[in-house]
């Protein structure tokens, strides 16, 4: 699994959450930030496909490549 990494305005990452919720997925809240894990068809455990750090005036994104394709 290939990641990505940018840093995003709070827009972008707003409108990318709510992509993922209405994809079916569970976006949870942390401490500086937000992550969604799932189950990929070939994995048993819950792996990490989007993470958002909060910054300064943006948000430091990780996320698994193509993931909005």
């Amino acid at each position: 699994m290939q990641y990505i990494t940018r840093v995003l305005t709070k827009r972008e990452v707003q409108n990318m959450i709510k992509g993922i919720r209405s994809s079916g997925l569970k976006v949870n809240k942390i401490d500086g930030g937000y992550i969604c894990k799932a189950i990929g068809p070939d994995q048993k455990e819950p792996v990490e496909v989007f993470k958002a750090m909060s910054g300064n005036n943006s948000y430091l994104v990780r996320m698994v490549d193509n993931l909005f394709a």
